[in-house]
């Protein structure tokens, strides 16, 4: 069987509870001694196949379960229905980066209010919705400050268009920008929201 554990000495856990399993459900052996053929990919290895191990198991004797609520293993729990199950955690939230980013700006946040501004109010930052009028070269700075400072509402308002002028003294702008003669404004909220997902702009 494929196994997964770097130990020389023991497999991995489903192993163990497979075989454990398969003893509670009263699966006949024909010998007290089983012999686990213990696969292990080595991959920085000269041979991909030397990690393998082949261990001597002595199964003990167990009396056989007929119900499911008698079995005690790890790695399993009790569904609605009483059979022993894995449990599922679902970790979806926290491998996303837009939520693991927006969780990052509120630790900067907690640390700055920590360090130097006890009475700072993150929640009231968070929910402060600034209008910026102009995006020129002030205007780009304070909005990238905003966001230091986890302001998540940002509204630019600027007639101009982007010029090649402006990507090297306004930091929000590119040569692409410039290129197409994007207005300041659209540009603007773009590159916010490019910089920061999370924000509204």
């Amino acid at each position: 069987c494929m196994d997964a554990s770097t130990s020389p000495q023991t497999s991995s856990w489903p192993i163990r509870n497979l075989l454990n399993m398969m003893q509670l459900a009263g699966v006949e052996w024909p010998d007290s001694q089983v012999t686990l053929i213990s696969i292990r990919d080595a991959v920085s290895a000269t041979s991909p196949l030397s990690e393998s191990r082949v261990f001597k198991i002595n199964l003990p004797t167990v009396p056989r379960r007929e119900s499911a609520s008698d079995w005690h293993v790890f790695g399993w729990e009790m569904d609605r229905k009483g059979r022993p199950r894995p449990r599922v955690a679902n970790l979806a939230s926290q491998m996303d980066p837009m939520a693991l980013m927006s969780t990052a700006v509120d630790l900067n946040l907690k640390l700055m209010r920590w360090r130097m501004l006890p009475e700072l109010n993150t929640e009231k930052l968070a929910g402060t919705k600034c209008l910026l009028v102009g995006a020129g070269t002030l205007g780009c700075a304070v909005a990238r400050t905003l966001l230091g400072w986890g302001i998540r509402h940002i509204t630019f308002v600027d007639s101009g268009r982007v010029t090649y002028s402006n990507p090297c003294r306004q930091s929000l702008f590119e040569f692409e920008d410039a290129r197409l003669q994007k207005p300041k404004a659209e540009a603007a909220a773009a590159a916010v929201k490019r910089i920061f997902p999370s924000a509204v702009s």
